[in-house]
């Protein structure tokens, strides 16, 4: 399942590197995503989709317009890719327990019945990214390079002011929360 994630989620990062320059979102040079990155990144096809939609982002705490790539910014196209990709997980998931096992249809029948639980999951998952990111996270607009950035410089005009957690923080609280509500919500369901 993470190695379906790890290209995909590095298929879009790739392919969207040269629009994020052209509508001014920083991003790493080289636009590769480490294991680490995919890991704890549940919703990159959210964030990677996010910014390169025509949507207007909008701030999950206020709804308020915000500049794209600004951290706990939400789109329509963002929340449901980020379904999507739950929904991918969750067909990954069926697919190799059925490739893998010899299942009773039954068995079978009850393992299709986690694919909408995973794409739930994505949406949640995105959604509480986006929260802490409205919240914890630093969010400025750079003058001289005229592009949304994740770190204070003097050069910056604040858009978020919070700097509590980087990206990698950020993911690794965001998937343990993610986790955590996940788990009790299936141990609830199933």
């Amino acid at each position: 399942m993470f190695l379906v994630f790890f290209l995909t989620s590095s298929k879009l990062t790739e392919d969207g590197k040269v629009k994020k320059r052209r509508i001014g979102v920083d991003s790493k040079e080289g636009g590769q995503r480490n294991c680490s990155n995919s890991c704890c990144n549940a919703n990159s096809w959210s964030s990677e989709i996010r910014i390169l939609s025509r949507d207007l982002p909008r701030l999950i705490t206020n709804f308020k317009r915000v500049l794209r790539g600004t951290n706990g910014a939400v789109t329509k196209t963002g929340l449901t890719s980020a379904l999507a990709s739950g929904t991918v997980v969750g067909l990954t998931f069926v697919l190799a327990g059925m490739l893998s096992t010899s299942c009773i249809d039954r068995m079978a029948l009850k393992e299709l019945s986690v694919i909408p639980f995973y794409a739930l999951t994505g949406l949640v998952g995105s959604i509480i990214r986006s929260l802490l990111g409205a919240i914890l996270q630093f969010s400025g607009f750079c003058e001289l390079r005229k592009n949304v950035v994740a770190k204070p410089g003097p050069t910056l005009r604040k858009i978020a002011v919070r700097n509590y957690l980087d990206n990698y923080d950020m993911s690794l609280v965001s998937v343990q929360l993610t986790t955590l509500i996940t788990s009790a919500a299936y141990v609830y369901i199933f």
